[in-house]
């Protein structure tokens, strides 16, 4: 969507924004959750990974997800970041 296409030009204030209005239209698909997490991470901003993985979470509880692996792989990786290993297993389990 718009947010990807964004995100791919490093405009991840505008790519955030794109997933704020998605999510405002359905709150029901994680996508967006997982997306924006993503761009959270990528702009690096301080308090964004705590953000981030909140935003996993949400993604990863969502009723509608066209591809359920994806917030696992990316809250592995910034628990990973964060140094918690085991914790960053289980999340790629």
């Amino acid at each position: 969507g718009l947010g990807v296409t964004l995100a791919a030009r490093g405009l991840w204030d505008k790519a955030i924004e794109a997933c704020e209005c998605a999510i405002a239209l359905d709150p029901q698909l994680g996508n967006p959750y997982n997306d924006m997490a993503v761009y959270l991470s990528e702009r690096g901003a301080s308090g964004d990974l705590e953000q981030a993985l909140t935003l996993l979470e949400q993604a990863i509880s969502a009723p509608r997800y066209d591809c359920r692996h994806y917030p696992h792989y990316h809250k592995g990786r910034l628990l990973e970041q964060q140094g918690k290993f085991s914790q960053a297993r289980d999340a790629y389990k």
